[in-house]
């Protein structure tokens, strides 16, 4: 039995699932009366944000606060990223093509979920891990 991905199409919906999810957060967070401030932070005190944005600078005073700054993939200088064969998690996101064989190096939550979604599309997976197991430090922490 053979299947064919139509990636384009996957991508597509992709693209469009994230647009309405970003969208229905704004307007959520509008709805809820949640100030949004754009733009670079640094604190300026124990209780203090100050935010440099297109608009001038904007303080915020707290009691508390939750630091969801996103991540970024980590660059091992040994890889060379240059190379369009080696993908970070956001290359593999954009889907643009599915390769017969993928190796992944990583064997924690967003390598294993790359590699399951890859291997949904038809790809032969294999993961390399240093750890004597999978998503060994998410597990200790849990």
């Amino acid at each position: 039995m053979s299947r064919k991905t139509d990636i384009d199409k996957i991508r597509t919906w992709k693209e469009k699932v994230i647009t309405q999810l970003t969208g229905g957060l704004a307007g959520m967070a509008k709805g809820r009366k949640v100030k949004v401030v754009n733009g670079l932070g640094k604190f300026t005190g124990a209780n203090t944000l100050e935010v440099e944005g297109e608009n001038g600078k904007t303080v915020i005073n707290f009691d508390n606060a939750i630091i969801a700054a996103g991540s970024r993939p980590i660059e091992l200088p040994f890889i060379p990223h240059e190379d369009p064969r080696v993908w970070d998690s956001t290359d593999a996101l954009e889907l643009k093509t599915v390769p017969k064989r993928l190796l992944v190096m990583g064997g924690g939550i967003i390598g294993l979920e790359m590699g399951t979604v890859y291997h949904a599309l038809g790809s032969e997976i294999d993961v390399v891990e240093m750890f004597d197991q999978v998503i060994r430090q998410q597990i200790k922490t849990w």
